[in-house]
C-alpha cells in the first residue's frame, strides 16, 4: 500500500487502490445495479469470507444506499461475506477488501459548487481538512484490495490513489450503454491474483520519479517557464494526472478534442504505461482516459501525454495552451522532482521546499530562486530560451 500500513500479521504481498471511473446514475436502483456488478467482478477475482479477514466491505457517500444495499441479493444473500456501511460510519472497522463507492465528487476531496466557491478561505479549509479526514479513514479500511468507484476525482487522497493504482493495477470503467454489461475492467496483469506486488511496484514507481526514461510517466516535474508578457522566469510544480477528455460536465479545449482523435486513429499502445488503458483494436472506449500534468491542486491539464514513447524511451508532452509537442528528454526546462512533491500537489500535507529541490534538479543555486519563484535571468538564459 502507498498509504500507512497494514497489521504485520495480515499483511499482504499485493494489495493496493483499484480505480473504476463511474459514470452515477441518479437512481438508487441503478445505482445499486452498478455496484451490484463490481461486486460480482470482485468475487470472481478474490475469495470472499464472512469476517473483517474476508469480507468485502461497501462504503458509500449517500444514506439512501444503505437500505437499497442491505436489501440487494448481493449483500442479503451473501452469508456475511459482502457488508454495506456509510462513509461516515466506518470508522474503528477493518476489512479484508474495500468497494469505496462515490456518486459524487467532493464528499472526500472539497467542495466544487458555486456555494463552495463563494465561502472564505477559511471555511473552504475547513472543509477541505473536513473531507480529507473522511478520505483517509474510507481509504484506510481495506486489509488488502480498495476499489475507488467514482466519477473521475483528481483531488486530494483519493486523486492520488487513483493514479497510484492505475499505474499498478489498471483501471475500470462504469457506464451508460445500450447493451450488455456497463462494467469494463482492464487489468494490466489479466486477473488480480496475477497483479504486481506491492514492493516490486513500489521500487519501479519511485525509480520512474527520477528519470525521464522510467518504466512510468514521472510522477512529479518543475517547469521554468515564463508567463505571458512576464520579463522573469519562475517556476511551477506539476504532477501526474488522469484526464477525462470526453468528461460530460466539462467543456473540451479545441487541442483536447484533436488529441482524442488522433488517438482513436491508433491500432496500439506503442509505449508501456503511456495510457492509463492500454489502446487496442481501435475501441474508442480505452482513449477516453490520457495522462497528463497539471498545478497544484488543479486537475485541468497544463500537458497531455501522447501514447507513444521516444525513440529513447521517453515521453511526448502537449502543451495544452500553445498546442506544442515537447520531447521531454530533450526540454531542459523541465526536470524531475521526487515522490514527495507528488503527494505535496494533491494537498496530503507533506508539502516540500520547492525552491531547493528545484535549485537542486536544476543545477543553480538556491540563492538565484527568489521566495516567489522567480529566477534570476542569468540562471533563466542558461535553461531556457526567451
Amino acid at each position: 500500500m502507498i498509504f500507512g500500513n497494514y497489521l504485520a500479521d495480515q499483511q499482504a504481498r499485493t494489495g493496493g487502490y483499484l480505480p473504476v471511473f463511474w459514470r452515477s446514475p441518479h437512481s438508487v436502483v441503478h445505482a445499486t445495479g452498478d455496484i451490484g456488478q463490481m461486486i460480482s467482478w470482485i468475487s470472481d477475482q478474490v475469495n470472499l469470507e464472512a469476517g473483517e479477514n474476508g469480507c468485502l466491505a461497501v462504503l458509500h457517500n449517500r444514506n439512501d444506499m444503505s437500505g437499497a444495499l442491505n436489501s440487494s441479493v448481493w449483500v442479503a444473500n451473501s452469508e456475511g461475506r459482502v457488508i454495506s456501511r456509510g462513509v461516515t460510519s466506518c470508522a474503528g472497522m477493518t476489512a479484508q477488501h474495500v468497494l469505496l463507492a462515490q456518486t459524487k465528487i467532493g464528499f472526500l476531496t472539497g467542495g466544487r459548487g458555486y456555494s463552495f466557491q463563494e465561502l472564505s478561505p477559511e471555511d473552504k479549509q475547513s472543509q477541505r481538512e473536513e473531507a480529507f479526514a473522511r478520505a483517509t479513514v474510507a481509504l484506510t479500511r481495506a486489509q488488502r484490495f480498495c476499489f475507488i468507484m467514482c466519477p473521475l476525482d483528481m483531488k486530494g487522497i483519493i486523486g492520488a490513489a487513483t493514479v497510484v493504482g492505475c499505474l499498478q493495477h489498471g483501471v475500470g470503467i462504469c457506464d451508460e450503454r445500450f447493451t450488455g454489461s456497463s462494467l469494463l475492467v482492464e487489468l494490466k496483469a489479466g486477473s488480480l491474483a496475477q497483479s504486481r506486488d506491492d514492493s516490486n511496484f513500489l521500487e519501479a514507481f519511485r525509480l520512474s520519479a527520477t528519470l525521464k526514461t522510467g518504466e512510468f510517466p514521472p510522477a512529479a516535474l518543475v517547469e521554468l517557464y515564463y508567463e505571458p508578457e512576464a520579463s522573469t522566469a519562475r517556476l511551477r510544480r506539476l504532477h501526474l494526472v488522469i484526464v477525462d477528455l470526453l468528461h460530460p460536465r466539462k467543456t473540451a479545449t479545441w487541442t483536447e478534442k484533436h488529441f482524442y482523435q488522433q488517438i482513436t486513429r491508433l491500432w496500439n499502445d506503442r509505449g508501456d504505461n503511456v495510457t492509463p488503458i492500454p489502446l487496442c483494436n481501435q475501441e474508442e472506449w480505452r482513449c477516453r482516459y490520457v495522462f497528463g500534468y497539471s498545478l497544484d491542486d488543479s486537475d485541468k491539464p497544463v500537458y497531455l501525454i501522447w501514447p507513444e514513447r521516444t525513440r529513447t524511451n521517453g515521453f511526448w508532452l502537449l502543451d495544452t495552451a500553445r498546442n506544442q509537442y515537447h520531447n521531454l528528454c530533450q526540454t531542459v526546462s523541465i526536470c524531475n522532482l521526487g515522490l514527495e512533491h507528488f503527494y505535496a500537489a494533491f494537498g496530503l500535507g507533506c508539502s516540500r521546499d520547492l525552491r531547493t529541490s528545484s535549485a537542486r534538479a536544476f543545477g543553480i543555486s538556491i540563492n538565484d530562486i527568489s521566495e516567489d519563484c522567480s529566477v534570476l535571468s542569468g540562471s533563466a538564459k542558461g535553461l531556457i530560451g526567451h
